[in-house]
């Protein structure tokens, strides 16, 4: 994910330095100030018009950029930043944005970190290959190596399986219920480049008494992604 240097700003929300949009509209704050503001004050001063800027934007929904296959993506209102694991190119890495209030509502940004074997990675790469389409049972069985522990079904109750056409690239959907930990989910996996093999997701998650209440934002979150070329 691209960052935004920060350095002459304490204590800068991460998520702020990681959201190039929150930075041009502070450059444009900063175009503004008076000549007269200077030292602690000028800091202090910047400081806060960062942190009124992010505000802003979270209340809007924060636009995220440059993560994994996605380039852009802005996500519902009130979201902010979470846990982050990994990040370096050809190893996992998990990036997680939750709820303000809520943080069991949240979207996260997951790749394994290793490849499908050839089998699996062929199963993935054919059934996207077809038109877009619900799943019969055994299309899912063939997919175990892609969906993980969603293809259990004593850990995870399927709803639905299907491929679909998000923005113009091609997509393995899978919605379903982890009964014992209450959570429901709506998962996105992408063939990250083309072999079937490299696969990212995209989840949207809540407590499944939630879920409905919900899944309307993190949808029109996903309606929102622009993919990188």
């Amino acid at each position: 994910m691209e960052t935004i240097a920060a350095t002459t700003i304490p204590n800068t929300p991460i998520a702020v330095m990681q959201n190039p949009s929150i930075a041009e509209d502070v450059s444009s704050f900063e175009s503004f100030q008076q000549p007269s503001v200077v030292g602690k004050s000028s800091k202090a001063s910047a400081e806060q018009r960062l942190r009124l800027v992010y505000a802003l934007k979270k209340a809007s929904g924060l636009v995220v950029r440059s993560i994994g296959v996605v380039d852009q993506i802005t996500l519902p209102p009130s979201f902010e930043l979470g846990t982050r694991l990994g990040g370096v190119p050809g190893q996992s890495f998990f990036q997680s944005y939750h709820l303000s209030t809520d943080e069991h509502v949240k979207i996260y940004f997951e790749y394994r970190g290793q490849r499908l074997s050839e089998s699996d990675a062929r199963a993935f790469r054919d059934i996207l290959s077809q038109p877009p389409h619900v799943l019969k049972n055994r299309e899912i069985a063939l997919l175990k190596e892609t969906v993980q522990e969603k293809a259990n079904l004593g850990v995870f109750k399927l709803l639905l399986a299907k491929t679909e056409d998000l923005n113009g690239r091609r997509v393995l959907i899978v919605e379903g219920r982890y009964a014992k930990d209450d959570l429901t989910a709506y998962t996105i996996y992408i063939d990250a480049d083309g072999t079937g093999a490299e696969v990212q997701e995209l989840t949207f998650q809540t407590k499944t008494n939630q879920y409905a209440r919900r899944l309307l934002a993190g949808m029109n979150s996903f309606k929102s992604i622009q993919w990188q070329k």
